[in-house]
């Protein structure tokens, strides 16, 4: 008590002096704050998923100039059907925008992505309605988040419900539901369907660099193994000696080295030794 009695009387005597101070340890303080829920958040991308330690997306290491990080989709079913150590694979592509219609509702979708059925054995994105392991099942069928069902049928049973999807010009059922993806993951849509709605012919061509792909190692394999032995998976399939080889990057680095090199991961590097020089100053006071 006598101690508040001491600050009390300090602060009366010397208000301006310890406004100051006051106002600095508070802005400080907020600082520290704010920049360390915002580094936590950047370093948890993609670790919600179960399988998180095993699932690797697909980059192509060039030799003279990086990564890319669109791969051929012949790839990843290749890898699946021939490398025992690979247990799923899926090919993930961030679709056209496209006009959504159902009965007299209808929205300009941006976030359209197409897969394999095998995205939701690999991915946790828990389903509200329906069954991961039969959603895609048919070429036309669609899962959508929980916010997207609820634009479209409000209140109503979505499973089962039709929507005509103009880019395809077809119409498509809805097979499932899942929560809204989380802020921290670096895979965002609001609907997802059928990656063969690309063409069949598309989807097996080795020259082409569609776009990413994911597999799913068995328990106990190991990355450094299998990227020596997939090494010269192009080579076997291309006319041409290619200079680029697949190699498998971390799901939990996707976010931080997006294209297979430091990027946003300098920036939070930057931001925590800020945060850390703060905390010293704050709680030095």
């Amino acid at each position: 008590m006598n101690y508040l009695r001491v600050a009390f009387r300090n602060f009366k005597r010397q208000k301006i002096y310890s406004v100051i101070n006051l106002s600095g340890l508070t802005l400080g303080l907020t600082c520290f704050i704010l920049i360390s829920l915002w580094v936590q958040h950047e370093m948890s991308y993609d670790r919600f998923h179960a399988k998180k330690d095993r699932i690797y997306r697909i980059l192509n290491a060039i030799d003279s100039d990086g990564f890319g990080t669109s791969v051929s989709y012949a790839l990843g079913s290749e890898l699946k059907a021939k490398y025992p150590e690979i247990e799923e694979s899926c090919r993930v592509w961030p679709w056209h925008r496209s006009l959504v219609r159902y009965q007299d509702k209808s929205f300009d979708e941006f976030n359209i992505y197409l897969t394999d059925p095998s995205f939701f054995a690999m991915f946790s994105f828990p389903f509200v309605k329906g069954n991961p392991e039969t959603a895609l099942a048919t070429q036309n069928s669609i899962v959508l988040t929980a916010e997207t069902a609820r634009r479209y049928f409000g209140s109503e049973d979505p499973i089962g419900k039709v929507l005509y999807v103009a880019q395809h010009e077809s119409d498509f059922t809805v097979t499932g539901v899942i929560r809204n993806i989380p802020s921290n993951s670096h895979l965002q849509f609001d609907m997802i369907a059928r990656v063969e709605l690309l063409g069949e012919d598309r989807i097996r061509r080795w020259a082409e660099w569609v776009a990413p792909s994911y597999v799913l190692l068995r328990q106990n394999a190991k990355k450094e193994v299998v990227e020596q032995k997939i090494s010269g998976i192009y080579a076997a399939h291309l006319d041409y000696k290619p200079d680029y080889r697949p190699v498998l990057q971390p799901l939990t680095k996707v976010h931080l080295f997006a294209y297979g090199r430091p990027g946003l991961v300098k920036q939070v590097s930057v931001f925590a030794v800020i945060a850390l020089a703060d905390s010293k100053s704050v709680f030095s006071c």
